[in-house]
């Protein structure tokens, strides 16, 4: 009898341990285009559950300092679809990888998600000076021209502005 009763748990074993949620991405990968610097970037990375239970995501994790992800506590039924949402700081230009880990209940398989950007622009820094003498001019406004967004010059004519690469800057001195 308890031979019996062992090798009907052991058989009916697999079919309970598969009786789960099981999470399921679109996609994996995710290239952003470029984007300037300083902009936090979101982006919504849908899934859904095809497993035959309910799943609640209970690992959501960056690998990096200045990226985020999160996701709804709730639980995600059978056959219903739901996403995470990650936002990156962008605070240097370049190319960066971002890695997210994601996991599900109690599950020891963790899914890898990764998120290339490229970040353009950069801090500029430079000086105006009046075009006869050479002379710097103090107080000389710089913007960025397709958002006004923009800086003075200090006593020595210098600046600094945080711009991207296809940016025209604006330069006016009233005198």
């Amino acid at each position: 009898m308890k031979l019996t009763l062992c090798f009907k748990l052991l058989f009916l074993y697999p079919l309970f341990a598969f009786s789960q949620g099981k999470i399921k991405f679109n996609s994996l990968e995710y290239n952003l285009s470029p984007v300037s610097i300083g902009k936090t970037v979101s982006l919504k990375i849908p899934f859904s559950n095809i497993g035959n239970e309910p799943m609640i995501i209970t690992k959501c994790q960056s690998t990096n300092a200045t990226s985020f992800i999160s996701a709804s506590k709730k639980s995600i039924l059978p056959n219903q679809s739901d996403s995470l949402t990650v936002k990156i700081l962008n605070n240097s230009s370049g190319n960066f990888r971002h890695k997210f880990v994601v996991g599900i209940d109690h599950q020891e398989n963790l899914t890898i998600i990764e998120v290339t950007i490229s970040v353009f622009g950069s801090n500029l820094f430079g000086k105006v000076v009046n075009k006869k003498n050479g002379e710097p001019l103090p107080f000389a406004t710089v913007r960025i021209d397709k958002n006004g967004i923009g800086t003075t010059t200090d006593f020595d004519g210098k600046y600094s502005l945080k711009a991207s690469l296809n940016d025209t800057l604006i330069y006016i001195y009233l005198s």
